[in-house]
């Protein structure tokens, strides 16, 4: 048994809960090297989480609900079960069993739900319980469809992706239905965050809008900007510069995990490393000229401009990817 210590004045004490008894079961996993770990959530626990998800106004892909799997070996084995037929079971079988007396407390929302909405409804529909997880198998089902669209919108109206900004032609996105496009922007944001539960139907709704030349630009938790320009529709970092920065010992290939790309570096005569590379900062000048003017020269487009590589030594820019210059050579490989 693990107990954990979630602290005191959490905002979300449900959800801060909830992610820490997953991550206690991922890392026993890791540490036993088990493949899989299986939970107890039931057919009642998929109609709570629906009801909870559509009061807090989810989409369709809020609403496909628990799944009987997760990627991390986490599964739900019970999850086509009412928990009647396994309090059932269990009275019959003689086993035991604890219930957690929290779960009796209505202040929660997960329990105002179990103990007073969902007797509610079974006065209109006594199989509630069964058909609110219908519901959800049919909501998967149609998410796989919306997913894979998606993921080839993803595709066909890619123009660049450097890792940390992707930019896509509007001409073939504004062709598609919106449900998709929806998804599109989810899917994008989500990469970008790292966060698989994506972002809300306000955050979409907002990313639409530039989509369809509503606005200009939006910024997500500070972290991502969508723009438009010209034709193309925009994802990129946000926050802090440099985005990124690496030191360099010596020539050769370097990879900048960051933008995902590889760089050949090449230093030439009397030229000795150390140096850094980082991505481009206002100001940045090199052999008298701004750097800003150079890739406005070399016809770089404007939102990929900042996060181009430079390299530095001893606090001056000694060259650029994609431009000769006296002291170093730098090209994408």
């Amino acid at each position: 048994m693990e107990v954990l210590n979630l602290g005191n004045n959490v905002p979300n004490l449900e959800e801060h809960a909830r992610l820490g008894r997953y991550r206690a079961i991922t890392r026993c996993m890791r540490d036993n090297k088990f493949r899989y770990a299986a939970t107890g959530h039931t057919m009642d626990d998929q109609a709570e989480t629906l009801i909870f998800r559509l009061v807090r106004g989810s989409g369709l892909r809020g609403m496909d609900g628990i799944h009987f799997k997760r990627e991390d070996g986490i599964i739900r084995p019970l999850l086509g079960l009412t928990r009647e037929q396994i309090s059932s079971y269990a009275r019959e079988n003689d086993i035991d069993h604890v219930e957690d007396e929290t779960n009796r407390d209505t202040h929660f929302a997960r329990n105002l739900i179990r103990h007073e909405v969902i007797p509610l409804m079974k006065r209109i529909n006594p199989g509630v319980i069964a058909s609110t997880a219908r519901f959800a198998n049919v909501a998967r089902e149609e998410n796989q469809v919306l997913e894979t669209m998606a993921g080839e919108l993803i595709e066909d109206a890619a123009e660049l992706d450097w890792g940390i900004i992707k930019v896509f032609n509007l001409e073939g996105i504004l062709k598609r239905p919106p449900a998709v496009v929806k998804r599109f922007v989810i899917g994008v944001v989500s990469n970008l965050l790292a966060e698989a539960r994506g972002i809300d139907s306000i955050q979409v709704g907002m990313i639409m809008d530039v989509v369809n030349g509503k606005r200009s630009a939006h910024n997500i938790k500070r972290l991502i900007r969508v723009t438009r320009w010209k034709n193309t529709v925009v994802f990129h970092a946000a926050g802090p510069r440099p985005f990124y920065t690496l030191e360099v010992c010596a020539p050769g290939d370097i990879y900048v995990k960051e933008i995902n790309r590889t760089l050949g570096v090449e230093f030439k005569e009397g030229e000795k490393g150390p140096v850094t590379i980082r991505s481009w900062l206002p100001g940045d000048m090199m052999e008298g000229r701004k750097v800003s003017q150079i890739l406005y020269s070399m016809g770089v487009m404007s939102p990929l401009r900042q996060f181009w590589p430079v390299i530095v030594s001893r606090g001056k820019v000694i060259g650029m990817a994609g431009m000769d210059s006296e002291r170093v050579n730098m090209v994408f490989k």
